[in-house]
């Protein structure tokens, strides 16, 4: 088979990583910054990896990082702040939810009621009530922004 990740039939890529890793020494973090594809098929056609050549240190008195970041220009804006704060707790009211979606349907409509009254579940809830509240107060803060930023309020 000539696919640059087979190592094995039953092996799929994040395995053969940890194989590599395991049998070259090095982490498999180290393996993925080098890059899963030239790793896995250096392994695959030599069955050794030459890590230590491919991720160096920077040279002596060369500065790291973008130009930009050298500069101190484009910081993040408010609004990307704004933006990734509502995009997170959306992300963690979605998770919640799913929680207490399998609780209830663990528990039935007995123990929702039960969670409610402060039963078992009733952290589960609470969790879930607070993350929507903080995602409504998210979603108004990056609303206000984008108003705030348009002079006449529309785009």
């Amino acid at each position: 088979m000539r696919n640059t990740y087979f190592i094995g039939p039953w092996k799929g890529m994040g395995a053969a990583m940890e194989d590599c890793a395991e049998e070259t020494g090095h982490s498999v973090a180290h393996l993925l910054r080098i890059g899963a594809d030239r790793v896995l098929q250096e392994y695959h056609t030599t069955g050794r990896v030459s890590a230590s050549k491919t991720v160096r240190e920077p040279k002596a008195g060369r500065p790291t990082g973008s130009r930009n970041d050298r500069r101190g220009n484009a910081p993040p804006s408010t609004l990307d702040k704004l933006h990734r704060a509502s995009l997170e707790a959306r992300e963690e009211v979605n998770r919640l939810r799913t929680t207490w979606v399998q609780f209830v349907m663990q528990n039935g409509e007995q123990g929702k009621l039960a969670a409610f009254a402060g039963g078992r579940g009733y952290g589960t809830w609470l969790r879930l009530k607070r993350a929507i509240e903080r995602e409504r107060e998210a979603v108004e803060k990056l609303a206000e922004a984008r108003v705030a930023l348009t002079p006449s309020g529309r785009r």
